[in-house]
């Protein structure tokens, strides 16, 4: 699809749309009309890349050669900007792009409106053995944790944590990936298995967290999202909770629902405040039943998490905030009550398999958790190709959709047969190759 920029709004700039979390930030720019260029790179984790890449609210796409990430991925945003006739909004996408792009804020700042707290303070979040302490020392909750970069770190470490414990890397970079795949801990059990495990990994990656498991369910993590002025007031607040994730317990979200947590909002606000965080701002929590108190897991700035468009669906759409704010438009964010859920397709296949495995769910306990169901990850009725790259055989989703929709269903769970027709297709059928999204697994 192409778009003329001549009398058009101001465009968004998003980079890498290579993740899949940039098809949020599409969609909602687009749907209030906002031309979005998305930008592209070509390399060996592109595996999303035609799945965001077919939304029909992309207006233009430009491409960079992922070999040399950085030094490219800012040539192609230098000149995308300089193609521009006002100075655009820039996205980023995924961490590794926003620290890139903060790390050259001052050349893309001649195209680009920013709005990103200091480079220093963006890596220290980031970075999970530079942020528990920093967070510690200002009094924040956080697990207790023991960052590991020497030999006696890890004697430190036995010594102190409490088992079982997870072990995870201060940057989940694409050699962990390439290792671990999807798992962003390792769970050990006991101080001889952590020895192990750290021996194995400190020759590989020389920057180790090691940190108590906070003790609680998976409903027991609440995010919240919001977009923070200059002084780092709130643009608005919404909070969700997760109800599954993938890998269980410690992954990404695969079902999410809204709730009213006025601790958890006011604490978003309290922290932001004594950091100093500016723009869009995620955190998440976790409750410890062991007294209650909600403790920092992560902090995610300037960049959307892949289920912010839950909020979007409560009537806080975080992304035309960002725009508008940098623009220095008026808009007044509401957020509706309610008990409004999201799911991945993606995340959510994955996780069945294992948790039915696992005896954790009856079927009917893991549809019920949709019956508040309002948004998908990659189905969405005004923009379905996204959701029909994914399928094994696309021409038969009509059909499928079409049989189910007239055998008597509610409105419920009508709004489930996106789901219900991906795990048909990713069931154990004789001749049917395995749906895209567990190949990638």
């Amino acid at each position: 699809m192409s778009h003329s920029f001549e009398g058009s709004p101001t465009p968004a700039v998003v980079v890498n749309a290579n993740n899949i979390s940039a098809l949020t930030t599409i969609r909602a720019l687009g749907r209030q009309n906002i031309p979005v260029i998305a930008v592209f790179g070509r390399g060996a984790l592109d595996q999303y890349a035609s799945v965001v890449r077919s939304s029909r609210f992309i207006s233009k796409a430009h491409i960079f050669d992922e070999s040399n990430y950085e030094t490219n991925m800012i040539n192609c945003l230098l000149a995308v900007g300089a193609s521009c006739p006002t100075k655009a909004v820039l996205f980023p996408a995924s961490d590794k792009d926003m620290i890139i792009v903060s790390d050259n804020r001052q050349q893309l700042e001649q195209y680009y409106h920013l709005l990103m707290p200091s480079h220093g303070l963006l890596c220290t979040l980031l970075s999970k053995d530079l942020f528990y302490p920093f967070a510690e020392a200002r009094g924040i909750q956080v697990p207790r944790t023991f960052p590991v970069s020497c030999w006696d770190d890890i004697v430190t470490a036995r010594r102190g944590i409490s088992y079982p414990c997870i072990v995870k890397p201060g940057w989940r970079n694409e050699a962990w990936q390439r290792q671990y795949g999807n798992d962003k801990v390792i769970v050990v059990k006991n101080a001889v298995e952590l020895k192990c495990t750290l021996r194995s990994l400190y020759n590989r990656f020389e920057r180790l967290v090691v940190q108590e498991i906070v003790p609680g369910s998976e409903r027991d993590i609440l995010c919240t999202f919001t977009y923070l002025t200059e002084e780092s007031e709130p643009l608005g607040i919404f909070t969700c909770r997760k109800i599954r994730q993938f890998p269980a317990n410690f992954g990404n979200s695969s079902l999410v629902q809204q709730v009213n947590e006025p601790e958890v909002g006011e604490l978003t606000v309290q922290i932001s405040k004594q950091l100093g965080l500016v723009g869009y701002v995620s955190i998440e929590f976790k409750k410890d039943e062991r007294n209650g108190t909600y403790k920092v897991i992560e902090i995610t700035p300037c960049r959307f998490n892949r289920q912010t468009g839950l909020a979007d669906a409560a009537g806080l759409c975080l992304p035309y905030v960002w725009y508008c704010h940098v623009l220095h438009r008026p808009v007044e964010p509401v957020v509706h009550s309610g008990r409004r859920a999201w799911v991945s397709e993606v995340n959510e296949l994955r996780a069945f398999w294992h948790y039915w495995r696992k005896g954790e769910y009856t079927l009917a306990g893991w549809f019920s958790g949709y019956t508040d169901l309002v948004q998908y990850e990659l189905f969405s009725k005004d923009d379905v190709l996204p959701f029909m790259m994914l399928l094994p055989a696309p021409s038969f989703i009509g059909w499928d959709l079409f049989a189910l929709a007239h055998q008597g269903l509610s409105g419920n769970q009508c709004s489930a047969l996106p789901l219900l027709y991906f795990l048909r297709q990713s069931g154990p059928k004789t001749n049917r190759k395995p749906p895209l999204p567990l190949l990638l697994a």
